[in-house]
């Protein structure tokens, strides 16, 4: 009740405790020493209490979304949040039923900016408190894809030198591209591999604000693709901005150390409207199976800052890569597209090198496939991007453009739908 058998502090009185502790050691079986130490044991509650200060909130200063409130401290104590204006920071999580729960720190935007008093504390340590004072903005203008006139898209160039860096360009009709900066790039890495590829824009549910997420990699002058999938990265970049202009500095998040990943490939991103979040994944091999076949993995952030556990999401009986989701508003159900990236027709009937469909009406439920022989006739493509035309076609109705990289020479081509449910 003081100090457990992992050695662990779950003592939560409210004064420090002496205790006498008997260590003994033995060899094959003969005891070797015994000890009795005396040793004083402060309470678990309240160094966790202590830990509160070192909670913060990124862009305090300028709230857009729903934002991330620890649920427990380092010690596994639970977090007490209150919120002065409720209504807008609401800090009880909410249950889903069938699904993952809603976390606290959901946002509701006010009409003018307004300032929210958060109050973190430990129950039973009165003396310590942790207040952080963080600006909420207005709500922003609904964006819909027939308000818009234009198109963004964020590559890499190649392997060559200087070419694994971040490169936009601009569309007026998604089909017509034309680089900026001079075919020049924007953005560069200056963390981990000093290398950036796969770059990925999202723009946040609320509207005004935008993420880049992409690969920690660097082929040219490296150690080669073998390594770069047993050995690589086990982080993601991102940047974000509120124009696309202005981009804030390069930040490098580990995600997939604890599934002993030997590489982080092609972040994408897409929000969960249940819960609220943020769900982000990526291709890695695992040292678990010594690095046999690409799965794809997922974890959860409200900030880009700090990220859920991952977890498995696509494992084919072989290797697929490069997935990338759109939610279609006409009949409310995500579709994700992924590259086979095995050897040969996967278990979905997809060949190799080809791009499966698959949809479903949550982010984390079960997913269907789609049988897409129009699909599965464009083979040797991969990093598929999918979005939604802002204009419609003469009845009314939406259109969608399926971006592919026929990567042994020519670059992306488009394919068109105005039915994503018939693949």
């Amino acid at each position: 009740t003081v100090i457990n058998d992992e050695g662990k502090n779950v003592y939560t009185g409210a004064d420090a405790k002496k205790i006498t502790i008997t260590l003994t050691g033995s060899y094959k079986g003969t005891e070797v020493f015994k000890d009795d130490i005396e040793i004083t044991v402060e309470s678990a509650l309240r160094e966790d209490a202590e830990s509160l200060e070192s909670i913060t909130i990124p862009n305090a200063d300028a709230i857009r979304g729903n934002i991330t409130l620890p649920a427990t401290a380092p010690y596994g104590t639970p977090i007490k949040w209150e919120s002065d204006h409720p209504e807008i920071i609401d800090v009880t999580e909410k249950a889903n039923e069938g699904y993952d729960s809603t976390p606290a720190g959901v946002v509701t935007r006010p009409a003018e900016k307004t300032d929210v008093k958060l109050t973190a504390s430990i129950e039973g340590v009165a003396d310590i408190k942790k207040e952080i004072t963080v600006t909420v903005l207005p709500k922003a203008q609904e964006v819909k894809e027939t308000d818009l006139t234009d198109y963004m898209m964020a590559y890499f160039v190649g392997d060559g030198a200087g070419q694994e860096k971040i490169y936009f360009a601009t569309s007026r009709d998604g089909l017509n591209w034309e680089e900026i900066n001079d075919a020049q790039p924007m953005l560069e890495s200056t963390l981990g591999e000093k290398g950036v590829r796969d770059p990925y824009i999202l723009r946040s549910a609320e509207g005004d604000k935008f993420y880049l997420i992409a690969t920690d990699l660097k082929i040219n002058g490296g150690n080669g693709w073998g390594a770069a999938q047993t050995a690589g990265s086990q982080s993601l970049m991102v940047w974000e901005s509120t124009d696309l202009v202005n981009w804030s500095d390069e930040r490098m998040v580990e995600v997939s150390a604890s599934i002993g990943a030997g590489c982080t490939w092609a972040p994408e991103a897409a929000y969960d409207y249940k819960t609220g979040e943020y769900v982000v994944f990526w291709a890695s091999k695992v040292s678990g199976d010594n690095y046999a076949k690409q799965r794809l993995y997922y974890s959860k952030t409200r900030d880009f800052y700090t990220f859920t556990e991952p977890q498995v999401y696509i494992d084919m009986d072989q290797s697929s890569i490069d997935t990338t989701i759109i939610y279609n508003n006409d009949d409310q159900m995500y579709y994700r597209y992924t590259k086979n990236e095995g050897g040969s027709t996967n278990s979905l009937g997809a060949k190799t090198k080809t791009v499966y469909v698959e949809r479903c009406a949550t982010l984390l439920g079960k997913w269907e496939h789609i049988a897409s022989d129009s699909l599965n006739s464009n083979q040797w493509v991969e990093g598929p991007t999918i979005f939604q035309f802002n204009s419609q076609d003469t009845d009314g109705n939406s259109k969608w453009c399926l971006l592919v990289d026929n990567y042994g020479g020519g670059g992306y081509y488009p394919l068109a739908s105005d039915d994503l449910s018939s693949g």
